[in-house]
């Protein structure tokens, strides 16, 4: 340590490219693309639009993602009419609870 700077020893470490395109799957690459439709990668990968986009058409699990369904939710607008105003300490008490998704 020199003064208040650390010295940082950073190693490359090699990968082998070949197990990591084993492990792709059209799930990875449908995150890596945020959350870009399915189709859309498909059509990215026959184009030849990216390199080393690989994966088998019929690999993607066609269980919904949850961050899509999440996102995809809406919520009820605010009322219209004035809110109810609390007269005592505690009346009426605000909380942020959200259940599993």
């Amino acid at each position: 340590m020199q003064g208040k700077l650390f010295n940082l020893d950073a190693k490359v470490q090699h990968t082998h490219e070949a197990k990591i395109a084993d492990q792709q799957t059209e799930d990875i690459w449908h995150k890596r693309y945020g959350h870009l439709n399915h189709n859309s990668l498909r059509s990215l990968q026959n184009n030849e639009l990216v390199k080393g986009m690989c994966f088998k058409k019929d690999e993607g699990s066609k269980a919904p993602c949850n961050a899509c369904l999440m996102g995809k939710q809406n919520r009820n607008s605010f009322p219209k009419e004035e809110a109810i105003r609390a007269t005592e300490l505690l009346e009426i008490i605000h909380s942020d609870v959200c259940g599993p998704m």
